[in-house]
């Protein structure tokens, strides 16, 4: 695949994603390339570019929500485990990028479970960790807008959906909701100590537009 065939898909680094989920660069290397004997989790989906690994952003929504479960204690075998059962059974390439999941998962607040006709099939052992659906599926339903059933693109939380990440726009990386404006060239220009109202102008947004740009960036830069 081409640079050109991956237009549209997005194209995101380990360190890229690894910033905008909140997870360290070796967690997401391991979850989307494997390490050694470890196998991978998501499907990158896209070939390597150059020397660089790189992820479509249906994997990154995968990687994302990963995180989610992650951060409340679940196991990444557990996904791997539901995720492959629910790719198997109804053939659907990412699974948890899938905007009808709940059509096919449920929890008991310890492990996945299937639909499998008018019962529900246990996928995983239990542990010690919770899955609290709730706090963790409702809001990335909410984020993340979908097209033809798949994730489309990903409004991230706490930016009042000013910020977006669409794979039609500059490969996916972050931009100002409804233009094509980088945050990250937003913020160059506010660390060079130009004054919002003045940024604002050179790129016709609102100063709101620009201070949520300057926030979502500070945000990543101490994530990473």
């Amino acid at each position: 695949m081409t640079m050109t065939e991956s237009l549209g898909r997005g194209v995101y680094s380990i360190a890229e994603a690894a910033r905008y989920v909140g997870v360290d660069t070796a967690t997401v290397g391991r979850w989307a390339f494997g390490y050694r004997d470890y196998r991978s989790i998501v499907d990158p989906d896209l070939p390597m570019i150059g020397k660089r690994k790189a992820f479509s952003f249906l994997a990154l929504m995968e990687i994302y929500l990963m995180a989610r479960f992650k951060a409340v204690g679940i196991a990444p075998e557990k996904f791997r485990t539901a995720a492959g059962a629910v790719a198997s059974r109804e053939g659907i390439a990412h699974p948890f990028a899938f905007e009808h999941l709940d059509q096919f998962m449920r929890h008991d607040n310890r492990d996945f479970f299937y639909r499998s006709g008018d019962d529900w099939e246990q996928l995983t052992g239990r542990n010690r960790g919770n899955i609290t659906w709730n706090e963790v599926v409702e809001p990335y339903l909410q984020e993340v807008e979908f097209e033809s059933e798949y994730a489309r693109r990903w409004f991230p939380p706490n930016t009042d959906r000013l910020i977006v990440l669409d794979p039609a726009i500059r490969l996916g990386a972050p931009v100002i909701s409804g233009t094509r404006v980088p945050t990250a060239n937003i913020m160059s220009q506010v660390a060079a100590g130009d004054e919002d109202w003045f940024v604002a102008e050179c790129y016709g947004l609102s100063v709101e537009q620009v201070r949520a740009a300057s926030r979502f960036e500070k945000r990543l830069k101490q994530a990473a």
